[in-house]
């Protein structure tokens, strides 16, 4: 059996899964996750953010084994609300990284579903509070987005060259020599980490919104560009939900800082280790 065949048969069963409705509750989490190996830790993962009010859709790397495939398959084929999205080949370090990410937001904004968050996550991670207690911070912050974010050039300057040169992707890493080029004018570039919490109107404005193709056409050809393009989008666009920021990992200068803290509500929320486990997990707080 190829790839290509199960996920045929994929889109076929999930077909049956589109019309599923989450009993009505407070908050409807949206969780996106990237697996690519380990499928024991992703069950692990699965049952612990597991909640019927949820909705849960697993993206399995082009690279993973059909074995491995086959079982994760298999384990969520029970759960209505739970989907396999169709697999794409992920570079790290690539674009194809924000790709597979707004191909996941757009899936999960598609189906009948009127969930309120959208949260990503690796098939390593591992929750350090419950689904209860993560529900009820989200029921609190209501139209807040969780997201890292610092001035790239004041805060990261080390980390300018991943987009100021031109990088191409291939199917294993990167080709060409890189060169500079001029950034985006008017733009002010930011940088942050992978992992986010965003709101479902997020979410709908950066898949939706017109103001967004620029900023993927030029990221495109850029190093790292998970942990710079959705921050770069919700600070340099029309986006006027409210975004926090952990304050010790914001860095602005004062004068940066006027227009851009009137776009924040600050919320602590990081990614933290946990160290028994040696698995990452969430820690709302």
């Amino acid at each position: 059996t190829t790839k290509e065949n199960m996920t045929e048969q994929l889109i076929s069963t999930q077909k049956e899964k589109l019309n599923f409705d989450a009993p009505s509750g407070q908050i409807q989490i949206a969780y996106f996750i990237l697996v690519h190996r380990f499928p024991e830790q992703f069950k692990r993962l699965f049952k612990a953010i597991y909640h019927p009010e949820n909705y849960y859709l697993i993206h399995l790397d082009k690279k993973t084994s059909l074995e491995i495939y086959d079982d994760i398959q298999g384990f969520l084929a029970n759960f209505l609300n739970a989907y396999i999205l169709e697999s794409e080949n992920v570079v790290w370090g690539g674009y194809s990284m924000v790709q597979v990410e707004l191909s996941g937001i757009k899936y999960l904004l598609d189906i009948n579903a009127e969930w309120d968050f959208f949260v990503n996550l690796s098939g390593q991670d591992l929750p350090l509070k419950s689904q209860d207690f993560i529900r009820d911070f989200l029921g609190k912050n209501k139209g807040n987005n969780f997201i890292k974010i610092a001035n790239q050039a004041t805060a990261r300057p080390e980390t300018m060259n991943r987009i100021e040169n031109y990088f191409v992707e291939t199917d294993t890493g990167f080709s060409g020599v890189p060169y500079k080029r001029a950034y985006l004018k008017d733009v002010i570039p930011y940088i942050g980490g992978q992992w986010m919490i965003l709101t479902r109107g997020c979410c709908e404005f950066i898949c939706n919104s017109g103001e967004v193709k620029k900023f993927e056409d030029y990221y495109l050809h850029t190093l790292i560009p998970d942990e710079s393009f959705f921050q770069t989008v919700m600070m340099n666009t029309s986006f006027d939900g409210k975004i926090n920021k952990p304050v010790a990992l914001l860095l602005l200068s004062p004068q940066q800082a006027g227009g851009v803290l009137r776009k924040s509500k600050c919320v602590s929320h990081h990614k933290a280790w946990n160290r028994r486990s040696k698995l990452r997990g969430i820690q709302l707080s």
